[in-house]
């Protein structure tokens, strides 16, 4: 009877423990998610108000966070096991990362459309100096320069210059307004052509041939680095298939034998060789992108 009541009091102590620790954890958890989501949320506006887009942060977190539950569930539902210890920490974990990674496609996404963006950006710039290069012979001023940029009405270089000119009409200096467009658009072709301006009206150069020279400069910069993005193609996707590669195996052979994967996967053995090996497959991806991105 003292034996029974002693590994009730145990087992008791045990559970009690137990939810202790699951409890810690899951107050560290929460935490840790609600000061990442005041971060992204923060990032995500930034780069929503750069690109002009008008969609709240915060619904971009909230569908974030569906992403990961639902690949999460997905992932678990799939290949999770309550069996044994090993089998549920193991299902759980590799569910995790399947999570984390659905969590972060919406942000993957508006990163990509910044990108291509600022590229397009880039592409206009050039015709833009042009413009502005045949307004200035034409006897305008820089700012008319500029807003016959923005009548052409080409977005999204009409939509930052519109904003520059807009500011600079509200009392804002042309240094300040000129300071704003540069940290806002993040565009290199468009620091020289800010620097260019600002040295002109300075030293009072002549900022015709100088935009004729910085079109020529930036066009003949682009050429050279489509050349070296088809040069580089073949390592990008070399890059994709390595990556993927292994998880396509696994989930192909997991499909047609799944008693012998299981016996991997819910080990600890497996467990931790399936660690070090999306490690290694996340290292071998960044290096192989690192060698194909080749800056000018």
């Amino acid at each position: 009877m003292n034996l029974l009541i002693a590994s009730n009091i145990s087992a008791l102590l045990w559970f009690m423990a137990a939810g202790a620790v699951v409890w810690a954890i899951g107050a560290w958890l929460m935490e840790m998610f609600k000061s990442y989501r005041e971060v992204y949320i923060e990032e995500t506006g930034r780069h929503m108000d750069d690109m002009f887009l008008s969609p709240p942060p915060r619904q971009i977190a909230d569908l974030a966070l569906i992403f990961g539950v639902v690949f999460f569930m997905a992932c678990f539902g799939t290949i999770g096991s309550f069996e044994t210890t090993p089998r549920f920490l193991g299902t759980a974990f590799f569910s995790l990362v399947i999570g984390a990674l659905g969590f972060m496609i919406p942000r993957a996404f508006i990163r990509r459309l910044r990108e291509k963006r600022l590229l397009l950006f880039n592409e206009q710039l050039v015709d833009a100096m042009a413009t502005m290069s045949n307004s200035l012979r034409a006897g305008f001023s820089i700012l008319q320069a500029f807003d016959m940029v923005v009548k052409e009405n080409r977005r999204p270089i009409s939509e930052e210059f519109g904003l520059f000119m807009h500011q600079h009409r509200l009392g804002m200096k042309f240094e300040e307004a000129m300071g704003n467009l540069s940290k806002r658009v993040g565009s290199q072709d468009l620091d020289l052509m800010i620097a260019a301006i600002e040295t002109a009206r300075q030293t009072g150069g002549n900022l015709t041939e100088v935009f004729d020279q910085l079109a020529t400069t930036v066009r003949e910069r682009m050429r050279v680095e489509g050349k070296i993005r088809s040069l580089t193609a073949q390592g990008r996707l070399q890059a994709l298939v390595v990556g993927l590669m292994p998880l396509a195996l696994a989930g192909a052979m997991y499909m047609i034998s799944p008693v012998m994967m299981q016996g991997f996967v819910y080990s600890t053995a497996g467990i931790v060789t399936i660690a070090i090996a999306l490690a290694m497959e996340v290292i071998g991806y960044l290096i192989i992108k690192k060698i194909v991105a080749i800056d000018i």
